[in-house]
Parts: structure tokens; sequence; C-alpha cells
């Protein structure tokens, strides 16, 4: 099953290092496991991959892809659009994986879904919802009242497409979409990409009358990202059965924490599983240890600190 990084670099980070080695991983795990993988991407994160020898993994790199994407779409409020305008060109079924996402073991990808993404996402208005306000302001006026508000969003960091009928027609609503100007959402800049990538496309699955479903049966309360200790989940962790913690385990998502780097404790974490998953990969160890050793700097660095 062939999957598809797509990432643009747009400025420097100072954990970049850490996350070059989470793409490492993440292409590993999938030609493990699945086959091929592909990258779409521009000039300046290429060289940075190249820098480390990682861009030789790929079975195939593509710098022209994102370059086309519609000048009228605000890059600002649709930031992750490339990944629309990759999945524009492919021909399902295929999977879209984040680059901060690697897996330790093969994944069922049903068949008899049209649409498998990561997890469901639910959110509360009590508590505010500045990941998914309500999308009325968003959406041309002949849309209203079109989609089924009532079907959750779908995080779409792991995400298997297979039907063509679908993805068609959730890349024309999209454009139509993101071209037409609509009020600013000061409270959340990411709502209306978070609208066109993890609401839309089930709203549109349920339109065609088509399957759709998760990877883990855990449901994330976006309302309650705040809370890191299980409880933000439904059901809360310590009431999962053993396949969901199975089912979960499969997938490491560094997500949101790259954000969290300066806390010790979440950076002692992403790096000591980074390294631990290289043990599966021995070959690959030794041959990028100097990229391993940089990320363990980290680690000793913050001990410093």
């Amino acid at each position: 099953m062939l999957a598809i990084h797509v990432w643009e670099k747009r400025k420097f980070d100072k954990y970049d290092t850490i996350m070059h080695a989470v793409n490492l991983l993440s292409i590993l795990s999938w030609k493990k496991f699945h086959g091929k993988i592909h990258l779409y991407t521009n000039e300046a994160y290429l060289n940075d991959l190249k820098s480390w020898g990682i861009d030789k993994y790929y079975d195939k790199i593509d710098l022209d892809t994102l370059k086309e994407s519609p000048k009228e779409i605000n890059q600002k409020e649709y930031w992750a659009w490339g990944k629309l305008q990759v999945a524009k060109k492919q021909r399902p079924p295929f999977v879209m994986l984040d680059n901060d996402l690697w897996i330790n073991e093969a994944l069922d990808l049903p068949i008899e879904n049209a649409l498998t993404g990561y997890h469901f996402e639910k959110f509360d208005r009590q508590f505010g919802s500045r990941t998914y306000p309500d999308f009325d302001t968003m959406i041309p006026e002949k849309y209203l009242g079109k989609w089924k508000k009532w079907i959750m969003p779908v995080n779409m960091a792991l995400c298997f497409i297979n039907s063509k009928d679908l993805l068609d027609t959730w890349i024309k609503y999209s454009e139509e979409i993101s071209m037409n100007i609509t009020p600013e959402i000061k409270d959340y800049p990411s709502a209306k990409m978070c609208f066109v990538e993890q609401r839309l496309l089930p709203m549109v699955a349920y339109e065609l009358g088509m399957k759709w479903g998760t990877f883990v049966e855990p449901i994330y309360n976006t309302h309650l990202n705040h809370l890191r200790n299980g409880s933000e989940w439904t059901p809360q962790l310590h009431d999962w059965t053993p396949k969901m913690f199975s089912d979960f385990s499969k997938i490491k998502h560094v997500w949101g924490l790259k954000h969290h780097f300066s806390d010790e404790s979440i950076l002692s974490i992403i790096v000591n599983q980074i390294l631990l998953t290289f043990e599966s990969y021995p070959k690959e160890k030794e041959k990028h240890k100097d990229l391993l050793e940089e990320i363990k700097n980290f680690l000793e660095t913050s001990n410093e600190e």
C-alpha cells in the first residue's frame, strides 16, 4: 500500500533534528510493514533530509506538485492545503501519513471503508470549540444545511482513502470552500484547515452513502486537550480494553508534543521512544548513529540546565 508524506519547511526550529529522526522512522516503519512511500516537499526540506541521507529511503520525491496550489487559497488559513493538493493527484487506494508519525506493527487497512482515519475527535461548545467552531461562517451560503453537524471529525494524521468518488467530491468541495473568502477566525487560526481536512471529509462520506471509520477506537476530546493523563480520551485510559491498547500502541504520533519539547519530561519521553524504536532497525541505527547522537545531546543539554 502506497503511503504519502507531504511536508514543507517554512522556518527553522531548534528541534528539527529530532523531527528528522521521527521522519526517518516514519519511512522505515511504513516500508517494513506496508510498502512504498512517496514524499511531496520543497527544496528547503529536501536539503535537510539530504544532509542526513534520509531522502534515499523514499521511492519517489516530488518538488513540483506543492507549487501548483491555487493562489486564491489563503495559505495562512489553509496552512496544510498541500496535503489536499497532493491527494488530488492520487488514485485510491493510498494512505496519507503525517511525517511525525510512525507505526510499530502492520495496520489493518479495511478495504470495506471508503475512508479510515486515525481517530474520531469530539468537541463540546460549553467549553468553547476553538478547533471546531460552527462552520456555517466558513462555507458558501448555498451549502448551509447541506452537511450533518452531528458527524464527528476524524483526525487525519493517518488517512486511508479507498474511493475515487469520495476523493474527487471532497476535493471539489474543499477547493470551492477554500477559495471563498470568509471572515477570519481570530481565536483559532487553524479552524478552517481543520474543517476541510478533518470534518468535511467524513461528512462527504456520509453524503455519498459510504462507510468510514478509524484505526483506533478511543475518541479524543478536543476540549480537554490541556490534559495529558488519559482522561482526555473517551473511554478514559483506565477503561481501555486490551484491544484498544493493542491498536493504539501500533501508532506513535508526536503531534502537538513537538511544541512542548522545552518541557524536559516530554522531551525525554519522545527521544527515548525514538531511540528504543531504532533498536528494531539495527542496520539503519548504525548508519545514522550521528543523527541519533545528535538527538541524545538534547537530553544531555536539558539535564545540565
